[in-house]
């Protein structure tokens, strides 16, 4: 499976040796002031997409001959649905709104992960967090190493003993059972409106079983200095 990581302009730790080690091995796509971020860690991206509002100007100039996508300022999507939605290979020149296809199932093979996403704009990070929904294979990195998640099936998970981790419903969850966890559920009915924060897995292997619903998933490995 390919991989993939995306650069967006969110917040971002200073741990840069850390985030390098998350994208380490994969294709990198600067999306504008991404491409800030992408400087600081010393990596080459593959493309840069953005009407480049927010890049340093004197950063962009370093990256002459990598190939670019240049967006208008005024659009009908944002910089980081253009890169998905524009996400090809080998395709190169400037974005025409009229051959955009809101279709992601060029992504299916990919293992997407996607670092500043979230940050001081509430609305582009729940815009951003909405890109999840309909892409296989997508997560989020925070600026404090939190993987995010979204799914409506249930999961496994393996290596993450220890992990701090939260499931924060987008809808009704019909008959969920938790197993691996310091706080286990079997067969629970949860509404929307509650936020299950804070678990903590106790084994190499934990599962998120659920018979109806679709929900944020939160995990992080807990801080041991």
């Amino acid at each position: 499976m390919k991989k993939l990581a995306i650069f967006l302009n969110g917040e971002y730790s200073k741990d840069l040796d850390k985030m390098k080690e998350y994208v380490k091995d994969r294709e990198i796509i600067a999306v504008d002031g991404g491409l800030n971020e992408v400087y600081k860690l010393n990596l080459i991206p593959k493309k840069i997409v953005g009407d480049m509002d927010s890049v340093d100007k004197n950063i962009l100039k370093k990256y002459e001959n990598i190939e670019k996508v240049y967006l208008e300022k005024e659009k009908d999507h944002t910089d980081f649905e253009v890169a998905l939605l524009n996400y090809t290979p080998n395709k190169s020149g400037r974005f025409k709104k009229d051959n955009l296809q809101e279709d992601f199932s060029h992504l299916d093979d990919t293992d997407i992960l996607v670092l500043g996403a979230t940050g001081n704009r509430v609305d582009m990070t729940l815009s951003n967090l909405k890109k999840m929904h309909g892409i296989k294979n997508i997560r989020f990195l925070s600026h404090n190493f939190e993987i995010i998640e979204y799914t409506n099936k249930s999961k496994v998970y393996k290596g993450i003993n220890s992990y701090t981790f939260s499931i924060i419903p987008i809808e009704n969850i019909e008959k969920l059972s938790l197993k691996g966890f310091k706080y286990p559920l079997i067969n629970k009915d949860i509404s929307l409106d509650i936020g299950l924060v804070s678990n903590i897995v106790t084994g190499n292997e934990c599962v998120v079983e659920f018979k109806k619903g679709s929900m944020y998933i939160i995990y992080r490995e807990e801080d041991k200095s």
